[in-house]
């Protein structure tokens, strides 16, 4: 009787065990939906690495907006400056992977960090999930009011005749108009000297004071300079006219060689994030560039631009790649 007893409670705890794994697996299937339905519970954070005003800066508060009446909860935005957005990039590197804390990203801490540090703190595919592009733009080759280049092919037939005697003026080593002055050059044969400045307002004056015969910036940062007269645009660095600046030419018909860089601002989220919480995030960025008003709001400035994470990703991907053979052909580095 005994062992017949034995035999029956042994027999239970094997069914047992096995409805207990049953449900276990059953439940490690369901995630997915159940995190879909209860994200978000609490408000959301978007840190801007930069400080307010710019254009990431913008974008971010006006698309963070229309996710907080998508999402049902508040979208705050935190800047958080310092090192050419490292430091708020690295911020959401070691953030949470819960869809709470976000990125409002560039092209330079966005994919450019990799490409020209030795001993870059984050990679920009391998720590970040990617929820979307945002916005697109063309960089603008600009010279000074009274410059007496009128194309970008004036601007090239000079630095022939005097090889690595004009003065380019950058805002930083290894930055993204450093590295677009490289490409233009490597691929039009041409050798300029990069003079690096602490900002916007020093490039400007450099550029006034004919220290620099030009630099390269994206239309937002010298939009204000050129209406007042100080600046001039030669041409954007892409093959067609943009919307943002019809009457600026592209660098091919300004006489420069063919080439196409694209600024972009986009959105991340810290690597491993659940794809449910990217998939919603994706749907609420989606929704507001698809909105009349934030498209109002961003046109002026930007392009605005929606990508899946997929198309996201690869767009960083092939940046990288891209980036990091003009940085080895020129020999940029950066410590």
């Amino acid at each position: 009787m005994l062992k017949r007893v034995n035999l029956l409670a042994s027999g239970c705890r094997h069914i047992l065990t096995a409805i207990c794994t049953f449900a276990a697996s059953t439940w490690l299937l369901m995630p997915a939906p159940s995190m879909a339905q209860t994200y978000p519970s609490r408000p959301i954070k978007i840190v801007v690495p930069y400080s307010p005003g710019g254009s990431t800066d913008v974008i971010a508060r006006v698309i963070g907006e229309h996710m907080s009446g998508t999402l049902k909860q508040p979208v705050i935005i935190e800047n958080k400056v310092g090192a050419s957005g490292k430091i708020g990039s690295l911020a959401v590197v070691n953030a949470p992977a819960d869809g709470y804390t976000l990125l409002a990203t560039n092209m330079g801490p966005g994919a450019l960090v990799a490409a020209v540090e030795t001993k870059a703190p984050y990679h920009p595919v391998t720590d970040f999930s990617p929820i979307s592009l945002t916005a697109t733009m063309p960089l603008m080759i600009c010279v000074a009011a009274d410059s007496p280049y009128q194309s970008v092919k004036d601007l090239l037939n000079d630095a022939r005749s005097k090889p690595g005697q004009l003065n380019f003026a950058t805002t930083g080593v290894g930055g993204t108009s450093h590295l677009a002055n490289a490409l233009m050059a490597r691929t039009a044969g041409v050798r300029f000297q990069s003079i690096p400045y602490k900002g916007g307002p020093d490039v400007v004056q450099a550029l006034l004071t004919q220290q620099a015969a030009y630099t390269i910036s994206p239309p937002s940062d010298v939009a204000a300079l050129i209406k007042g007269g100080k600046l001039r645009a030669l041409a954007v660095l892409q093959k067609a006219r943009s919307p943002l600046a019809p009457q600026v030419p592209g660098i091919v018909e300004s006489g420069g060689p063919d080439i196409e860089i694209e600024y972009w601002n986009g959105m991340l989220a810290p690597a491993n994030t659940p794809a449910p919480i990217i998939e919603a995030l994706n749907r609420a960025i989606a929704m507001a560039l698809e909105s009349p008003s934030v498209r109002s709001r961003l046109e002026s400035i930007v392009v605005p631009n929606h990508t899946t994470s997929a198309q996201f990703k690869a767009i960083i991907s092939n940046d990288l790649a891209k980036w990091t053979k003009v940085a080895q052909d020129a020999n940029i580095k950066v410590e």
